[in-house]
């Protein structure tokens, strides 16, 4: 990857599988690698990878700024999805993190706020009503602190999860209480369908579903994605490890 970065900063957002060549260079995808490329330098010893990746966070502002974050992992081609705020929030929160105080510092956490606000559009702060008769309904299940997928996939899901770690950090450092506790929303609402039994909502013990439907879109208002996803559960348990381990999710977690 580092071979093929631009001399301006930019990341491929997609690669030919067989040559390695860069595909395309569209959207903000290749700050997926800021994180990565920062972790690699400490396992590796590879301290150049960090200006690497500054030089991939700063290419990569320009979203932030435009408020135009498109063209993450998630299956809708070159659309705004919620992943782009997970991305975002975690590339320049490390950033951040392994700065000195100053003004580097402070440009870096600056964009990892505005990549959080961003990112917040995609979370309920309320609760969608349901039918009784529905699987929802009958859960008495809450949207508070879930997040739509995206315009084009208009369900909600859990993946924020893959950056809660980062929020809490990002909360800890500019003081944002709001973050943390739409973060600790996040946490409590992404439980809700974790499968207590045999049986329950259809499901064997320890399923858990990607969808839940809060609108009549992919499926009934009310429903679920009827698959368990090996992402849910482990992201969910990583969750749940750290938060035992991070004060400002301790009481979430409890």
């Amino acid at each position: 990857m580092v071979a093929r970065q631009r001399r301006d900063g930019a990341i491929p957002a997609s690669w030919h599988a067989r040559t390695g060549e860069p595909a395309s260079w569209d959207g903000c995808a290749g700050l997926a690698w800021v994180p990565a490329l920062v972790e690699a330098a400490r396992l590796l010893g590879r301290p150049n990878l960090i200006d690497r990746a500054r030089r991939a966070g700063a290419y990569f502002a320009r979203f932030v700024q435009d408020e135009l974050l498109y063209g993450a992992p998630e299956d809708v081609d070159l659309g705004p999805t919620s992943e782009d705020g997970y991305v975002a929030v975690m590339a320049y929160t490390v950033l951040a993190d392994g700065a000195p105080v100053g003004p580097e510092r402070d440009r870096w956490l600056d964009l990892a706020s505005r990549s959080a606000a961003w990112m917040l559009t995609f979370r309920y702060s309320w609760n969608v009503a349901f039918d009784g008769a529905t699987t929802l309904g009958r859960l008495d299940y809450r949207t508070r602190g879930m997040d739509q997928a995206s315009p084009a996939n208009q369900h909600l899901h859990t993946y924020g999860l893959v950056a809660l770690e980062e929020c809490a950090r990002l909360a800890r450092f500019t003081g944002d209480i709001r973050l943390l506790e739409r973060s600790r929303d996040h946490f409590a609402a992404a439980r809700q369908l974790l499968a207590r039994f045999d049986g329950d909502f259809g499901a064997r013990r320890g399923m858990m579903p990607e969808r839940a439907y809060q609108t009549a879109c992919f499926g009934p208002k009310g429903e679920i994605g009827r698959l368990s996803h090996a992402w849910c559960l482990g992201l969910l348990l990583w969750a749940c490890e750290m938060a035992a381990e991070t004060p400002e999710l301790r009481e979430a977690a409890t």
